[in-house]
């Protein structure tokens, strides 16, 4: 290799030019623990036009980047998760003219090396994958073309350059990544990654000569063609002068372009470089003469700036940042020479405003929202004034399982669709405040700007609120007019009003932290004071402490609100400073506090470890705490955990209920803590609970209540964390959606109130709604939702089993368990420290020992599927038929196999996961999908709705007889004849679903647009002809949502002479029929299902 010394740097360079012209360079780094790779080809968003094997290729804008996002795919799986999983930190990035993959890492440095070399030079592309980047790149696309900083970048671009590649988006279009295929990729891969295309940099203590080695073994020998590339023929004249774009931005933007003339590869190229970037610092840096005076008249900030851009065939000098505005439209009018008139018109959040309207000032002047004027002929009278509004609130929920996030008080349904969402947040999560506003169909979130500090002085006595301002951090601050959504609460924000500035009951005040969340132009919308941390609350599930000569020692065992328990050491003396303090915390001198009476007596310095020690239990092999559960446990503890994982605690200060004795049963026993006749609280299958949770108001109501302050009723919102204790084991839920869920329904009718008791955490006085409780019953069986599916391939090191999973949405995970014996079983999990405890079921899961002929012929201990009849799910105490339509499936117990006379509820098959357990490896990270086929063997697990929810497939039998699946368009000779007042229309294509039934719909069309009468009669006949009628039944929809979701009930019902009875309708009358109403039904012939649908028109 050769080297290079620089002394000016005192650094050495080692360069060489392989055989197949791949250029490498190491800058050897003794003293660095960390080594860098960075691995290019000269290939980016402009090469879109190429020769290839003599032919030349016009490809779609974005395929470089989108090349870049699929490289990582090998067929090993992942190479960024293998390089994680060395330790090393990946990314990868795509510019117009490079595509970079690169590395750093503290060990296993050449592994690492080798791993990059390897997946970039070897392409591993299927039309699959490919297709399925799309929708992620797509994303992506949006995101970037909703974002102010890209949009002006690449229009100013666009505007510099008429023909040169360089104009074109690096991303592309979703409409462009659209026709990208696998081979695409491959070619563009055989085109520009090849060894004499790229460079390969390495910095770090590494041996230059092994990193030469390894780069010759891992790349190909031959280096590759030069491959001629279209830029396109470029002018010396800009395309366009000047190019806008109206989109919401906190303040105006600008970006100034200058086109220069390109230079080509070589030392002129550098020597350019160098003198353009001098250029940019002498003209347009914060210390030049054009910044300053700039700056001095307002017309920049510091975020203008410039460069000096080269490309290949372009050279360009640009400047820019933001631009000061006024926020209310005769501040932006004025001094420009435009001005309203009559054929104005005014738009708010993009919907028109009447000119008419009394109140368009106020809705087009509002303080802190962002106006648009155009003026789209140049005559000096404004076309469009638009007001872009937002409003502030905060994130009251985030579902990832239905990918949705609520807005607290938007207007309509505030539940929001994720897919609906443009942010520029990172992360969107539950308690964050946020600016949103709504248009086009989509919601626009993003956060505010805060200032965190005292208010230092305020001004409210100006007549004119723009002079009025309050102090904080030595800034002024003014008020602005937009509104706040959120409910009023301590953790929420309020509407900030300079006039309350001072006033106890709802302003800010003098000497308190406050948060101030600023609009888009730096007026404050609302304020948060700043609190310390909330309290934490944990459940304590055991304790023990131990006294070795002068030191104390303590553990406790915590269920903590996410459902994570651990053994946890214990502060003594800082816990003890606790239990001091709870004791001296109540404001009545002449009453005892909750932990003074407990204990017995007054807790001061001198015996408050005393008071820790009976609380944990006892060392004494003799006491009752001795071997069994500490005395803490079934006690809510309020808890702190230092970085060291070191846990202080003391009980909490409850509202409601007392310190119980964790290792008896009196805490079920004594009082009758719960209202006579009724526990709301239990189970969803109760009337009163679901009527409740319906209107989202769920009461614990309690007798013989210890608080005077409380009508013996606590709320239960979404946000309440709901403790459950049956003298051994604790469980948690948030929420009283959750709560139900976590007692057994079957066991929920014997629960005797009698014995239940219940602790009480609310948040204070002003409300009645519960922060914590903690529910104490030792007869309800607790668990959890979540189920996973242990694959047969497991590890174990000493006690601990290391389990693949598959959980209920396809994920392949890992879990370390102590639980033996679970391979081939559907679990439910706990957590219990570092380990997951698994507990097996066998609802709907046959064990059968018996040979797959058995199984056959038996019909049991399988999924038996057709398209148009049933799927079956069987074990030996219980046969369970699932009739299916495709579109619904009906379940019935029965006691025998093909008895299925007895139909009780609905079940909707379609909508299942199937999860082909079989073609599943160990190490993938999603689980493979199948449908479900005739003869499979497989674990059934249904929600709360009876619904089934996923489909493990864990075998398939081969079966005697093949089950034909059936096809769309058949059968249609069950249908005899149509009429619609007596006259024939023909007969209607018949269809294996309800939903192609209805998409094809035959058309009536109506006599006139008004709704009014027609007789419908539909005639059957068997399939084999003869005039015998087959089974049928029908039912109108007055839309067609309601059609496609339709529920025919039972099919299987005999028709009258052939003919089918249209229900809710009287002699086959329907009354007051509308255009787009919808008629489905549907004939049994034999069990062969078909279904047929009308639509009326105009």
């Amino acid at each position: 290799m050769k080297k290079t010394y620089y002394e000016r740097l005192g650094e050495s360079v080692f360069r060489e030019t392989l055989p197949n012209g791949l250029r490498v360079c190491v800058v050897p780094k003794d003293e660095y623990a960390r080594s860098y790779a960075f691995f290019a080809t000269r290939y980016g968003g402009m090469d879109t036009r190429f020769q290839l094997d003599g032919k030349w290729l016009d490809t779609p804008a974005g395929i470089a980047h989108y090349l870049e996002h699929k490289m990582f795919d090998t067929k090993e799986g992942n190479a960024l998760q293998r390089l994680a999983q060395n330790g090393a930190e990946p990314n990868a990035f795509t510019s117009n003219a490079l595509t970079g993959y690169y590395f750093d890492s503290t060990t296993h440095f050449a592994e690492n090396l080798e791993i990059l070399l390897s997946f970039v030079s070897i392409p591993y592309f299927t039309d699959e994958s490919v297709a399925k980047e799309q929708g992620i790149i797509g994303q992506e696309i949006r995101m970037i073309e909703d974002n102010p900083d890209w949009q002006i970048y690449t229009r100013m671009m666009q505007a510099l350059y008429a023909s040169s590649t360089a104009r074109t988006s690096i991303a592309g279009t979703v409409e462009s990544i659209s026709h990208i295929t696998a081979k695409t990729l491959y070619d563009c891969h055989k085109a520009f990654y090849t060894p004499s295309n790229m460079i390969l940099t390495v910095v770090g203590n590494v041996d230059p000569v092994r990193v030469v080695e390894l780069a010759r073994r891992v790349l190909p020998k031959e280096g590759g063609p030069k491959i001629p590339r279209d830029y396109g023929q470029e002018g010396e004249a800009v395309a366009q002068k000047r190019t806008s774009l109206s989109m919401e931005v906190s303040c105006p933007q600008f970006l100034t372009g200058f086109k220069c003339h390109p230079v080509e590869d070589g030392e002129s190229y550098l020597r350019m470089a160098a003198i353009g970037e001098m250029a940019c610092d002498i003209l347009l840096g914060d210390s030049s003469p054009l910044y300053l005076r700039l700056y001095d008249q307002g017309l920049i900030n510091t975020s203008f700036g410039g460069a000096y851009e080269m490309m290949p065939g372009v050279a360009y000098l640009y400047a820019g940042g933001d631009s000061k505005d006024g926020d209310s439209l005769a501040a932006l009018l004025k001094g420009t020479g435009l001005a309203t008139d009559k054929a104005t018109e005014y738009y708010h959040n993009y919907e028109e405003v009447a000119i008419d309207s009394a109140d368009v000032d106020d809705i087009m002047n509002v303080k802190g929202a962002a106006l648009t004027v155009i003026d789209n002929d140049n005559d000096g009278y404004v076309n469009y004034v638009i007001s872009v509004e937002k409003s502030l609130t905060h994130v009251s929920g985030v579902s990832s399982k239905n990918e949705t996030t609520t807005l607290y008080g938007l207007p309509g349904d505030d539940v929001i669709d994720n897919e609906d969402i443009v942010t520029t947040a990172t992360d969107l999560t539950k308690g964050d405040v946020v600016l949103v506003v709504q248009y086009g169909g989509r919601t626009y979130v993003e956060e505010p700007k805060t200032v965190t500090g005292e208010m230092e002085l305020f001004n409210a006595k100006n007549k004119d609120d723009n002079k009025n301002y309050i102090k904080v951090g030595g800034e002024e601050y003014k008020q602005d007019g937009l509104e706040v959504l959120s409910n009023i609460n301590k953790d929420n924000p309020v509407k900030f009003l300079i006039s309350e500035c001072d006033d106890k009951a709802n302003g800010v005040q003098f000497d308190a932290q406050y948060d101030f969340f600023l609009d888009d132009f730096g007026n404050i919308v609302a304020f948060r004071e700043v609190e310390g941390a909330p309290t934490q609350y944990a459940l304590a599930l055991d304790s023990a402490y131990s006294i070795n000569g002068l030191t104390t020692t303590g553990q406790i065992k915590l269920l903590l609100a996410d459902g994570t328990s651990k053994v946890y050491d214990v502060d003594m003396d800082a816990t003890a400073d606790r239990f001091e303090d709870l004791a001296n915390s109540d404001d009545n001198s002449t009453k005892d506090s909750a932990v003074e009476t407990w204990f017995g007596s007054a807790i001061t310095d001198d015996n408050s470890m005393d008071a820790v020690l009976k609380f944990m239990g006892s060392d004494d092999a003799t006491a009752a705490g001795a071997k069994t559960k500490g005395y803490a446990s079934g006690n809510l503890v309020a808890y702190t955990i230092d970085d060291d994982e070191v846990v202080t605690f003391g009980p909490a200060e409850l509202d409601d209920g007392v310190i119980v004795n964790g290792t008896s049963k009196n805490y079920i026993k004594g009082d009758n803590y719960t209202e006579s006749g009724k526990s709301t609280f239990f189970h969803s299958s109760q009337t009163e609970l679901k009527a409740d949770v319906a209107r989202g108001d769920v009461d614990l109501r309690l007798e013989n209540s210890s608080v005077d302050t409380h009508t013996n009723s606590y709320g239960i919102d979404e946000e309440t964390i709901i403790y459950y204790y049956n003298g051994s084991k604790g469980y948690v839920a948030v929420g009283y959606d959750n709560m139900a869920k976590m007692i057994d329904a079957d066991k929920a009718g014997s629960i005797d109130n009698g014995k239940v008791r219940a602790s009480v955490v609310a948040f204070d006085d002003a409300t009645d709604v519960a922060e914590v409780i903690v529910l104490y019953t030792d007869q309800a069986k607790f668990g959890t939702d979540a189920y996973v599916y242990v694959m047969s391939v497991y590890d174990k090191s000493g006690s601990v089993y290391t389990y693949s999973v598959i959980d209920e949405e396809g994920n392949v995970l890992q879990m370390q368990s102590k639980t033996k014996g679970m391979a081939g079983k559907l679990c439910t999990y706990t957590t219990d420290g570092d380990y997951y405890v698994l507990e097996a079921q066998a609802d709907c899961v046959s064990n059968s020992n018996k040979t797959a002929a058995a199984d056959v012929a038996n019909d049991v201990g399988l999924i038996v599927t057709t398209r148009t009849k049933y799927f079956k799910v069987y074990d030996f105490d219980k046969a369970t038929d699932l009739m299916s339509d495709d579109e619904t499936v009906k379940q019935s117990f029965v006691s025998g196999v093909n008895d299925n006379s007895n139909t009780d509820w609905e079940r909707y098959a379609d909508k299942a996961l199937v999860i082909d357990v079989e073609n599943t490896e160990a190490d993938d990270k999603t689980a493979a999908t199948t449908e479900l086929t005739s003869g499979q063997y497989g674990i059934v697990v249904y929600n709360d709705d009876g619904q089934a929810e996923v489909v493990y497939v864990t075998d398939t039998y081969k079966m005697e007889v093949d089950v034909d699946a059936g096809d769309d368009d058949s059968k249609g000779d069950m249908i005899k004849s149509v009429t619609v007042n007596g006259k024939g229309i023909g007969e209607p294509t018949g269809y294996k679903t309800i939903r192609a039934a209805v998409e094809n719909a035959k058309e009536i069309q109506m006599f006139t647009d008004a709704a009014q009468n027609y007789t419908l009669n539909v005639y059957t006949e068997n399939a084999t002809g003869g005039g015998v009628p087959c089974y049928g039944t029908a039912v109108v929809y007055g839309e067609k949502d309601a059609a496609l979701n339709a529920n025919l009930g039972n099919t299987n019902q005999p028709t009258s002479s052939g003919a089918i009875v249209i229900q809710s309708t009287t002699s086959n009358e329907i009354k007051n029929v509308a255009p787009g109403t919808y008629v489905v039904f549907a004939t049994n012939n034999n069990g062969d299902v078909t279904y047929y649908a009308f639509t009326f028109v105009k």
